[in-house]
C-alpha cells in the first residue's frame, strides 16, 4: 500500500532565511541531530537553491519532500509531505504516528529560525 502524508506549519521568518537552512548541508545536520542514524540522503530535486526550490530528504522507510513558500516579506510556509510504503494495511497507524516526529522536527527548525531572527 502506497501512501502519503502532508503537514505544513507557518513561521514569522522569512521565506529566504528558512531556506537558508533548508537547502543546505545544516539542515542535513539539523536532522541528524535530531533524528540520529534514520537520514539516509538528502539531495535539492528542484529549483535552484532559492526558496520555492524542493529538498528531498531520504530516510530509511520514507521519502520527505520539504518545501519552503514565501507568505510575505516576512512570514513563510514550510510544507512536509511524507511518501511510503508498507504491505500491511493494519499497521498504517504506525506510520501516521511516525509522521508526528518529521513535523516534530519541522517546528523545532521554525522554532530555532524564530529566535535566531530576534
Amino acid at each position: 500500500m502506497l501512501g502519503k502524508f502532508s503537514e505544513q506549519v507557518e513561521i514569522n521568518v522569512p521565506a529566504i532565511e528558512v531556506w537558508n537552512l533548508y537547502s543546505t548541508l545544516q539542515f542535513a545536520k539539523f536532522v541528524v541531530e535530531k533524528l540520529p542514524h534514520i537520514a539516509e540522503k538528502v539531495e535539492l530535486v528542484e529549483g535552484n537553491g532559492d526558496p520555492g526550490s524542493v529538498l528531498l530528504v531520504r530516510f530509511s522507510f520514507y521519502l520527505i519532500k520539504w518545501e519552503v513558500m514565501e507568505k510575505s516579506e516576512n512570514s513563510s510556509i514550510i510544507k512536509l509531505t511524507l511518501d511510503f510504503e508498507t504491505k500491511d494495511a493494519e499497521n498504517i497507524h504506525l506510520s501516521i504516528a511516525n509522521l508526528q516526529t518529521f513535523v516534530a522536527i519541522m517546528k523545532a527548525s521554525a522554532d530555532y529560525l524564530e529566535q535566531k531572527n530576534k
